[in-house]
């Protein structure tokens, strides 16, 4: 380190405003240019996605729609008299002729849907025990038997599934043509239980690639079908595996981004893949320029800066680093060079304006010093006689029930009590004075409550009587009873005062079992500092007559103990609340202090 700052202090002077420069604008320079383009990548890529999902959505909606109509024509189809007449074994007792009548009629509702809706066949394939099953009208009447090796077929038999979408091979001008087929079940309408054959509405791969108009060259916009078959596009089979709704998948080293939902409940799926490099090289590409002229400005900036620092002097820099200090708190002179000229008088200047700041300082210090003492005498003044009237009317109530013994009692823990308040108008108290005085407060109480508040108090006899505040621990008593124990449906309840002795600290413990109250750090921050908000078990008017709470409580110990000391208060509702008053053992306070 030593060896580093004399590299560095034998640098010449430009050098190191370079070296200055270099860690403070342009590496900062060159984050924020990092950042912001990083920034505009990101947002560029989520447009590119928004209008691949957007695209994909208006895709999704045409698939839909032709694929709902063809579900609406083939209910309509099967829902046709003529169909369900001419289709029924019970009913054979037509003609020739009358089934050829009937035939015409189903044909020419046929081709009228054919031609209004884009389907390309419609074909039934009818079981060969009815007529005209594979004989009449061309192609578009056939048998069952073309239909039975297909393993979707022997499904649908086997388990009674009334329809599904699937791929159907057809000789068409001579060679297999695959079709996507919506494949309905034909029951006999007079037995349901009887199955005379199969609906097919189809549809060529080369109209529903009319559909399919990606946005990107390199996205592939293709649909699966329930068997995983690939119609439209020259992916292969299963080489995305599952697709997820929205996301990425890795494949042979390639990100894809991916899009998929299935068509309404068909079982065909519309995917999305697009390379995710593509959405990456196209948001590089359209960021070069702004990249180019981001880092010429930054080269013009830093040839200005190297201009304007080769004229300042030495005595420039020495007054700046006394500025520096003094920003950090560290007043000092300038060393006088003698010179009459306007750095000279620049510096003679900053060493007065040093000296008077000095002077002010020590006055601040003084004003504030008796600022903090009116703040604790205002604090500790907040005390009003209300609980004596309370108790003296608790011993008028008890010399009339002629009980001596309770008066007795009650009188001697008053005179207590008072003794250690008016502690002969000293602000200051011993800490066993202050803990029997809590003791006579409680003693008093439980007289008051009958015997609904059960005190007990732990102490440390090897704690040192040292001099603390006077009142720190009678107000987290007196919270402890009214917004703790008798907060309670039963009104009843137990309140501990404990003091000990831990890592070289003097512990006191006020705790019950009370309602408690929801504590935070928040509520630490903004309401044990502030005697404006406080929670309900800090912020009260008690019967002393004083919104005498946590946070007088906490400011007292501030300023008596300079920082040192501390209050920890943990509540959680429906158990109870405990305060920690954390002392220094080593007890110096303001006055010793000083």
């Amino acid at each position: 380190m030593s060896r580093l700052r004399r590299i560095v202090s034998d640098m010449a002077f430009r050098r190191k405003i370079l070296l200055l420069w270099i860690f403070v604008g342009v590496i900062p320079m060159i984050l924020l240019i990092t950042i912001f383009v990083g920034r505009v990548m990101q947002l560029v890529e989520y447009q590119s996605r928004y209008a691949l999902r957007q695209s994909f959505e208006q895709t999704y909606q045409s698939i839909e729609n032709r694929v709902n109509g063809m579900e609406e024509i083939a209910r309509f189809l099967l829902a046709d008299r003529n169909v369900q007449s001419t289709f029924s074994r019970e009913n054979q007792i037509y003609s020739e002729r009358e089934y050829l009548d009937r035939y015409e009629k189903i044909e020419s509702t046929r081709r009228i849907f054919v031609n209004s809706i884009g389907v390309d066949e419609i074909v039934f394939y009818l079981d060969a025990e009815l007529p005209m099953a594979g004989k009449s009208n061309g192609n578009k009447y056939r048998n069952l038997f073309l239909l039975e090796q297909e393993e979707w077929c022997y499904s649908m038999l086997e388990n009674r599934d009334y329809a599904r979408w699937g791929i159907i091979k057809t000789d068409s001008a001579g060679f297999m043509e695959e079709y996507l087929s919506y494949i309905h079940i034909i029951q006999d309408p007079e037995n349901f239980d009887v199955i005379n054959g199969f609906l097919c509405l189809s549809v060529r791969q080369e109209k529903l690639k009319e559909l399919l108009l990606p946005v990107l060259e390199e996205q592939y916009l293709y649909l699966e079908t329930p068997e995983g078959d690939i119609l439209c596009s020259d992916i292969s089979r299963g080489s995305l595996g599952v697709v997820p709704r929205e996301g990425e998948v890795v494949r042979a080293g390639t990100s894809w981004y991916c899009l998929s939902k299935e068509v309404d409940s068909s079982g065909i799926i519309l995917v999305s893949a697009t390379p995710k490099w593509v959405l990456t090289w196209k948001t590089a590409k359209s960021l070069a320029g702004l990249m180019v002229v981001l880092f010429l400005l930054l080269g013009m900036i830093c040839l200005i800066y190297l201009q304007m620092s080769s004229r300042l002097t030495k005595r420039i820099i020495s007054l700046a680093e006394v500025c520096r200090k003094s920003e950090r708190g560290i007043l000092t002179k300038v060393e006088e060079s003698g010179g009459n000229d306007e750095i000279g008088v620049l510096c003679i200047a900053f060493n007065r304006m040093t000296d008077k700041i000095e002077d002010l300082l020590k006055e601040q210090y003084r004003i504030g010093e008796e600022v903090k003492d009116a703040q604790l005498k205002a604090l500790q003044a907040q005390i009003s006689p209300h609980f004596l009237y309370n108790t003296l009317e608790m011993i008028s109530w008890m010399a009339v029930r002629e009980d001596k013994k309770s008066v007795q009692n009650i009188v001697r823990s008053l005179s207590i009590y008072y003794k250690s308040v008016l502690n002969k108008g000293r602000d200051e108290i011993h800490l066993w004075d202050e803990i029997r005085m809590g003791i006579s407060y409680m003693e008093i109480q439980s007289c008051r409550f009958k015997g609904k508040i059960n005190f007990r108090s732990d102490t440390d006899d090897l704690i040192p009587d040292i001099i603390v505040p006077k009142l720190i621990l009678q107000p987290l008593l007196e919270n402890a009873i009214f917004h703790g124990v008798t907060k309670k449906p039963e009104r009843r309840g137990n309140i501990w005062m404990r003091a000990h002795r831990a890592d070289g600290q003097i512990v006191l413990e006020i705790s019950d079992d009370g309602v408690g109250f929801k504590w935070d750090e928040s509520m630490e921050e903004n309401n044990l500092k502030s005697t404006q908000a406080e929670p309900e078990y800090g912020n009260m008017r008690t019967e002393m007559g004083s919104k005498y709470g946590l946070a007088n409580i906490e400011k007292r110990i501030e300023l008596f103990w300079r920082q040192r000391a501390k209050m920890i208060v943990e509540s959680t509702p429906g158990i109870g609340t405990s305060v920690y008053i954390l002392i220094p053992e080593d007890n110096k306070s303001k006055g010793e202090a000083q």
